[in-house]
């Protein structure tokens, strides 16, 4: 039911481009009652969470697929490429801050977790680690917010830069 609800979240701002996204949208695009929203999420912020929490875990388990950690990188950042569209309509909603403080979380954390698992703390000790994370998580949607076509074109290089400046 979970999936199901995230999904008419989707449906509502991609293809019907719902500005004032309510709980009542929500469960008459997935044919449920409130009571059932609210019996599976606290409420719409809580719903966005639980969608990034899924949508992490499901990057984490590819980005450890990855021969290597730049190629996981690059994973990250060509998956929110090609995410940007559905963010800017979420950041449009009546929940737009709310989304962007969520993902600018979720993004930190999902670089805290791969750098838990791919012993990055043997060149930065965990303080330095945290700094630069928190600092280029920043960087990174600033530079996604701006994407262009000519970026896309250019991405392996881009990426590759982007990589060497938060590892260097």
């Amino acid at each position: 039911m979970k999936m199901t609800i995230a999904k008419a979240v989707g449906t509502l701002l991609i293809d019907k481009h719902v500005k004032n996204l309510t709980v009542k949208d929500i469960a008459e695009e997935c044919h449920i009652t409130r009571q059932t929203f609210y019996y599976h999420f606290e409420d719409i912020p809580d719903l966005f969470q639980w969608i990034l929490d899924k949508q992490t875990e499901l990057l984490l388990e590819n980005v450890k697929a990855q021969p290597d950690l730049e190629a996981g990188f690059r994973y990250i950042i060509l998956f929110a490429v090609n995410a940007t569209a559905v963010v800017k309509k979420g950041s449009r909603t009546n929940y737009g801050e709310e989304l962007e403080r969520l993902l600018d979380r979720q993004i930190y954390l999902l670089f805290e977790r791969i750098a838990d698992s791919n012993d990055v703390t043997e060149k930065f000790n965990r303080f330095e680690w945290k700094v630069r994370v928190r600092y280029h998580v920043s960087a990174i949607r600033g530079f996604l917010r701006d994407w262009s076509d000519e970026d896309t074109r250019h991405a392996d290089e881009i990426i590759h830069e982007m990589y060497k400046i938060l590892t260097a």
